[in-house]
């Protein structure tokens, strides 16, 4: 995968499938056939973070994220937003049922947008990403 950061003369002509383009506060996704609007008003790249759950956990919090913009894997399965978990305010991600001790959790977060970032860092993230090979 690669992730393309938009400078001038718009979208990649020849894109892989799950390729991802940044564009102001846009973030595409390229399906094999489109380029799809995965994420508004965030940042490229996702943060990602790792947890390791206690007994009983139902909630992290101390996180920044963009509302709309999250994934949760639990031990490597997708979870889903609504039934497993609720992620609304940009700050904590709250279990419908307890962890597990051990289990182990793994947070895709959209960045809130910021007038700060520059796409100076914007390049900068996605050469960091394409090097881990996210």
């Amino acid at each position: 995968m690669t992730a393309y950061v938009f400078a001038d003369g718009g979208f990649p002509a020849t894109p892989s499938v799950d390729d991802t383009l940044s564009m102001g506060s846009t973030l595409y996704e390229w399906s094999g056939s489109a380029w799809d609007v995965v994420a508004t008003g965030t940042r490229s790249p996702i943060s990602r973070q790792f947890v390791t759950a206690t007994a009983g956990q139902t909630s992290i919090t101390g996180l920044t994220y963009a509302p709309g913009t999250v994934d949760v894997h639990s031990d490597g399965f997708l979870l889903l937003e609504g039934d497993d978990y609720t992620a609304s305010d940009g700050a904590s991600i709250q279990f419908t049922q307890p962890l597990l001790t051990g289990q182990e959790i793994i947070l895709h977060l959209g960045l809130p947008v910021s007038s700060e970032v520059t796409l100076q860092e914007m390049v900068e993230d996605a050469e960091v990403l394409s090097l881990i090979g996210i």
